[in-house]
């Protein structure tokens, strides 16, 4: 096999043969930097985003016409039988904890314009029902006031036992 010599070689090629840098590459005329995507006159269309309807509709077709929902409904349904078909069974498990985070986030925005939202709502019932039930585990002998007067008296797990301290204070 012989090398070419440079009469074989195209003159727009020749540079490259002499430079060590490899030329630059060149911009296409009709590119552009920044804005939409364009492809000449065109632009890709703008679609809506999908209603809650029809994204239940897209989960129903993946979980009952693809191979996949087939693999996650087997996992459901006996792991033991689905890995001995060779389903990756935590893999299908890990899959539909984010489908579900994924399904839980979009219900979460759907009730925003409904639910007002405040960081810190909750966090008060969430430290007296904390702080009652382990006061409450912990404590030998206890009492709970109602506008000044002892309403009840025992020992700490009766107290926590009893349904009217678990309606007010735990939330049960």
């Amino acid at each position: 096999m012989q090398p070419l010599d440079e009469g074989h070689v195209p003159q727009h090629d020749r540079s490259a043969l002499s430079s060590s840098r490899p030329p630059a590459p060149r911009p296409h005329p009709r590119a552009r930097h920044g804005g939409d995507l364009q492809c000449g006159s065109c632009r890709p269309p703008r679609l809506p985003a999908p209603s809650g309807r029809e994204r239940g509709g897209h989960l129903a077709l993946l979980l009952l016409r693809t191979e996949l929902g087939r693999a996650i409904r087997a996992t459901a349904q006996n792991r033991e039988a689905a890995e001995l078909q060779g389903i990756d069974t935590g893999r299908m498990r890990a899959l539909v904890f984010g489908i579900a985070a994924a399904l839980a986030a979009v219900a979460g925005t759907l009730m925003l314009p409904i639910l007002y939202v405040i960081p810190t709502i909750g966090g008060t019932f969430t430290l007296k029902a904390f702080v009652v039930h382990h006061a409450l585990a912990i404590a030998d002998r206890a009492c709970v006031l109602e506008n000044g007067r002892v309403v009840m008296e025992g020992t700490g797990r009766a107290l926590l036992g009893e349904a009217r301290i678990q309606s007010a204070y735990l939330g049960l």
